[in-house]
């Protein structure tokens, strides 16, 4: 039997990582071998000091606690807090009729973290500008523009979560948790708003999900409900949100997600014919 067999059946696995549970509570989030040291190094970070942030702020930021770096079997690891809980993205699934109510939520909790400041983190505009970049078979017309309209942008040390969405977010009996702070960075709280919006408009739910949820237009309203109540939190204009869209289609390109290409570049067009 190997040391990782004595823990159990996976609770989920991932391209970058498997989850384990893990005793007292906890889970063992289980990097495999060729991810980068520094990756998961910076993931423990931001882990670390959002929970010890809000250990000293009596506030219970939206991020797993008890956080804590192991080695195993060679493998590096990080271990969690056990959230139990249905994503957002489950509680959506199995119920469309509350999915204005869900995406509400999370813009309360991500306007929530962005009040939280960790200057030691890797800038937005680094980040978009790699992405932009990396961008493979993206029109490089469209490339040259989107990054002297991201020269521009403002920035800033909110902290950015970077991949925020309902699969991110768990829904738990002491409130919602937000996981997977890999590619926090920060900057501008826009840009991690702008992210949000259009992973919202451009991903695509399973084939088998209710049908209301697979109309385009359904998905369109439920982006624009989240970004209106995150407008209303913070006094923001949509004007003030969409040139963020432009560099945060193209970093998403350069992910390479084979089915969202031709609604990342319809996007684009539409975004960019408003300038």
């Amino acid at each position: 039997m190997s040391d990782l067999e004595v823990f159990g059946t996976p609770l989920a696995e991932g391209r970058t990582a498997i989850i384990y549970p893990w005793s007292e509570g906890r889970v063992l989030k289980l990097f495999r071998s060729w991810v980068a040291p520094e990756a998961i190094e910076h993931e423990y970070r931001i882990n670390a000091a959002i929970a010890q942030a809000s250990q000293q702020t009596g506030a219970r930021l939206p991020a797993p606690g008890q956080v804590e770096r192991i080695e195993l079997g060679g493998r590096v690891g990080i271990l969690f807090e056990r959230v139990e809980g249905p994503s957002a993205a489950d509680v959506i699934l199995a119920d469309p009729s509350r999915a204005a109510e869900i995406v509400c939520q999370m813009a309360e909790i991500q306007f929530a973290y962005h009040q939280l400041s960790l200057e030691w983190l890797p800038e937005a505009h680094d980040w978009l500008a790699k992405g932009i970049h990396t961008a493979q078979d993206f029109p490089d017309p469209y490339k040259v523009i989107t990054l002297h309209l991201l020269a521009r942008l403002p920035k800033g040390i909110a902290l950015l979560h970077g991949d925020f969405h309902p699969l991110n977010v768990l829904l738990s009996p002491r409130g919602a948790v937000v996981i997977d702070w890999c590619n926090a960075c920060r900057g501008d709280p826009l840009a991690d708003v702008a992210r949000s919006f259009v992973i919202a408009r451009v991903g695509r739910p399973p084939v088998d999900a209710p049908k209301m949820l697979l109309r385009d237009s359904f998905r369109r309203a439920l982006a624009n409900i989240y970004l209106n109540r995150y407008l209303e939190l913070s006094g923001k204009t949509a004007a003030d949100v969409r040139p963020w869209i432009l560099p945060m289609t193209v970093a998403r390109w350069a992910e390479r997600i084979e089915n969202e290409r031709e609604d990342l570049l319809q996007l684009f067009l539409e975004e960019h014919a408003l300038f």
